[in-house]
């Protein structure tokens, strides 16, 4: 009898802490959205404390995906066909390869209106983490791309290291990367509904370069939502004299053999930034033997140390298109001469 009582009174007790627990979660929950409701009222919207409704959303009504959310989100995309990115991407003529440098430096809208002005279907397939040629011969041979003309940003792109993100996708295949998908997916819708509750401290994005982008299924063009939005000079080397390895150049002659297997053109370009080689890239094209574009090269502005400007991407992508126009590999296209 005395066992069953003190057992009696230890779930008791044990339910009282249970309960008590409970109630401190919900009050400190409850006072954690006065005090942002407070912050609110205290401090200008500009400060971004508060998400309302439709921030952090695509920035147009036409078809996007999410590319980046505090990791990257678009290799998935496009290793696993989500969503019918790939399949916009297949029709492409002219298929632009890089890193972030090219994703954010070639401005959407001067794309778009190339292509309404040429007729011509141009996709940004570009990636976050400084990926390089390995993943995207990955997704074009897994997805059958194969355009006339791959534009490609020829910074440090040409080998076959991947990200580490990448290489975790590449090993672990299709399923693992449908899940991890949604997983990150999920995690974004929950994160924009509870800061419309709780503080969303802007400034921490800064530090922590915790950005969001989203991009259009129909062209891949980077959108934008949260990021750096400095403007500060690019300033380019007094000296550049770098030179391209004979490993890049080995892999960068088996990546053009793989295109040309499949009746795609290759042209390079650089997009500016402080720590690349213009010098070194077109070393490479002259190597290959393909054209070389240059876009704008002076009165360049850069959002954060290494990413221009969207003016300065639309200025560069102006003078780049204005040459790509002009190249053998184009007037087929334009003449609808093509296979």
């Amino acid at each position: 009898m005395h066992s069953s009582t003190s057992n009696s009174k230890s779930s008791g007790a044990r339910a009282r802490r249970q309960r008590a627990c409970l109630l401190i979660f919900l009050g400190t929950f409850a006072l954690a959205c006065a005090f942002s409701r407070f912050l609110q009222s205290c401090v200008p919207a500009k400060h971004a404390w508060r998400i309302e409704p439709g921030e952090l959303a695509p920035p147009t009504e036409e078809p996007t995906f999410l590319a980046y959310r505090g990791g990257t989100v678009d290799h998935y995309v496009y290793y696993a066909d989500i969503g019918g990115a790939v399949s916009s991407a297949r029709s492409a003529d002219i298929l632009i390869l890089g890193n972030s440098h090219a994703g954010l430096g070639l401005d959407a809208a001067e794309l778009r209106r190339f292509r309404t002005d040429t007729g011509l279907r141009i996709y940004n397939l570009c990636f976050n983490l400084n990926e390089r040629a390995e993943f995207a011969r990955v997704v074009m041979q897994r997805h059958a791309l194969r355009p006339e003309v791959a534009l490609v940003n020829a910074d440090y792109f040409f080998s076959e290291g991947m990200s580490a993100a990448a290489v975790k996708i590449t090993r672990e295949g299709q399923w693992r990367a449908v899940m991890n998908w949604a997983e990150k997916i999920a995690g974004h819708a929950v994160s924009r509904r509870l800061h419309r509750w709780l503080p969303y401290f802007d400034w921490a994005a800064r530090v922590t370069g915790d950005g969001l982008v989203y991009r259009s299924a129909t062209d891949g063009a980077w959108l934008v939502v949260k990021g750096p939005h400095d403007d500060r000079p690019l300033q380019r080397p007094a000296l550049d004299d770098a030179q391209p390895s004979p490993e890049e150049i080995r892999y960068a002659e088996r990546f053009q053999n793989d295109l040309a297997a499949h009746g795609t053109a290759l042209v390079l370009t650089w997009v500016p930034y402080p720590g690349g080689s213009q010098h070194r890239a077109e070393i490479l094209a002259e190597a290959l033997g393909v054209p070389f574009l240059r876009g704008a090269e002076s009165g360049l502005r850069l959002r954060d140390y290494s990413h221009l400007t969207p003016h300065s991407a639309a200025t560069f992508t102006r003078a780049l298109l204005e040459q790509l126009i002009t190249l053998d590999q184009i007037k087929p296209l334009l003449a609808g001469d093509t296979p």
